[in-house]
């Protein structure tokens, strides 16, 4: 590190005159991150929606496919409920979980490197853990499998109790 300090500090500069070349170098740094992570972010989104309205399209084509008897055995709101997560869910897998596990796994592998690179003995503490992390996630997917769909059932039912209601105040 002391090397890359004296490439942008100049030689025999002391006090704030050493420290200005890097606040200007920090400042640069957080210019570009800013615009790489709008860019990023503009990209994400517009493909996100790309893929949301692709799949609302094909879902609404396929509800225009099903029977009458479909729509009489299910509630109105139970199915807009479902094409609206659905859809919603989607556009955030797209838009953000994607481009988050990514950026986490990214980050997570630079700072094992930053980590072997300065003491390979903390770094190999820092590995030892992992294992407990892996077997401790299925135990929560379940958990938050279980947690997802109760709250997805309590969404339908919210949905299904304002359609009716706003429905019934149009037949009045």
């Amino acid at each position: 590190s002391n090397k890359f300090v004296s490439l942008i500090v100049p030689h025999g500069a002391s006090g704030v005159r050493a420290l200005v070349p890097l606040f200007v170098l920090y400042a640069l740094m957080l210019v570009a991150r800013a615009t790489a992570m709008l860019i990023r972010n503009h990209l994400m989104q517009t493909t996100g929606m790309r893929v949301t309205c692709d799949l609302r399209i094909a879902v609404f084509a396929h509800l225009q496919k099903l029977s009458i008897r479909f729509y009489e055995e299910r509630q109105t709101g139970r199915v807009v409920a479902r094409v609206t997560e659905d859809a919603a869910s989607m556009h955030q897998l797209v838009a953000n979980a994607a481009v988050n596990c990514i950026g986490e796994l990214t980050m997570a592998l630079g700072v094992l490197v930053l980590l072997f690179t300065y003491s390979w003995k903390l770094a190999f503490i820092a590995v030892t853990i992992i294992p407990l992390f892996i077997v401790n996630y299925p135990w929560h997917r379940r958990r938050m499998r279980m947690e997802s769909r109760r709250h997805l059932r309590h969404w339908s039912k919210l949905r299904v109790f304002l359609t009716q209601r706003i429905a019934n105040n149009r037949v009045v």
